[in-house]
């Protein structure tokens, strides 16, 4: 057994440890028509979009990068792209699909298609939500398609960083994220409107990374800042797609701020301790940390199953199983 699907194993094993409000939420929300039937659903492809917390970024050998931990072979040193999975990875791995980006065994047909660019803000002119959506349907999107939707953390921290340097207020950047969320929710309807099925993942809450915990000591409103934005995002963006014509038949909600918080609230609860929530894993810049000890903090317990986060704003190989698991959980269940 890979490290990877040891890791998603003894995550589904723990499911019924976090706490209630995340598998609530799950359950709960997106879910129209409470009675409907509850089908088999198997895409013929899965179609990725978004920023670098769904990304794979393409080597140009089939052995992608990720902004997480990299997986290594231990003897070899060398990087192992299907070790340590991004969630969409975990994903595609539950109907067999492959992403190019990431095809150690060579293959020539790909089912899964990485769209989403590191960096990304909503209204990117170049590498935006727009843009990558509008692409795609230029090239044919629609029935048979599962698409995956995360964006937003880079819209937050931008909008903190603009405040932080006084160019715009707090009220003012509250007011622009709930309308960045309510951009990306159009784009999700217009998704739905191609008649794709959506997975669509919340933003995890940029005032429980260690960058808020850093930024803290040196303004004490950090946090509570970087929480209330992430927030009034998440909210927008849940409750702007279209009610009138869309629920669970047509998309889910995968809440990652609400597993995000379940586990920084009760680490232990989600895995045994030691669970460290407050500090980065890794001592070398993203996409370039791999498994090896001169790439991570010393002491680091027992590697990438012992951190929450990866970096300071990137989350590391634990939540990616949980959201994996949690993701496929909504794709075989929803009603699709």
């Amino acid at each position: 057994m890979t490290v990877a699907f040891a890791l998603l194993a003894r995550l589904a094993h723990m499911a019924r440890r976090v706490a209630p409000l995340a598998l609530v939420g799950l359950v709960a929300s997106g879910c129209g028509g409470g009675t409907a039937e509850v089908k088999s659903y198997r895409p013929t492809r899965l179609v990725v979009f978004g920023d670098e917390a769904s990304a794979l970024v393409d080597s140009g050998s089939g052995n992608a990068l990720k902004y997480s931990v990299n997986g290594v072979d231990a003897a070899s040193g060398q990087r192992l792209c299907a070790q340590l999975p991004i969630w969409v990875q975990g994903l595609a791995q539950l109907y067999g699909f492959v992403f190019a980006e990431c095809n150690p065994n060579g293959l020539t047909a790909f089912n899964a298609l990485m769209r989403a660019q590191p960096g990304a803000k909503i209204e990117d002119p170049t590498i935006g939500l727009d843009q990558q959506i509008s692409a795609e349907l230029g090239r044919g999107l629609g029935t048979g398609d599962l698409v995956t939707v995360m964006i937003g953390a880079n819209d937050i921290k931008d909008l903190y960083d603009q405040v932080q340097a006084g160019a715009i207020s707090q009220p003012t950047a509250v007011a622009e994220v709930r309308r960045r969320g309510g951009v990306a929710a159009a784009q999700v309807n217009r998704l739905l409107a191609a008649n794709t099925r959506v997975i669509l993942v919340t933003v995890p809450s940029l005032g429980q990374t260690p960058f808020a915990v850093a930024a803290n000591l040196v303004s004490g409103g950090a946090a509570a800042l970087l929480n209330s934005l992430s927030f009034e995002f998440n909210a927008y963006l849940r409750t702007s797609i279209d009610g009138a014509k869309y629920d669970g038949r047509n998309y889910a909600l995968v809440l990652a701020d609400d597993v995000v918080g379940a586990v920084v609230q009760t680490p232990s609860g989600f895995l045994s301790a030691p669970f460290n929530v407050t500090t980065a894993l890794c001592v070398v810049d993203l996409p370039n940390c791999n498994n090896s000890a001169d790439a991570l903090v010393p002491d680091n317990g027992s590697g990438p199953s012992s951190y929450l986060w990866a970096d300071d704003l990137h989350f590391g190989p634990v939540i990616h199983a949980r959201l994996a698991s949690l993701a496929a959980q909504r794709a075989t269940t929803n009603p699709f």
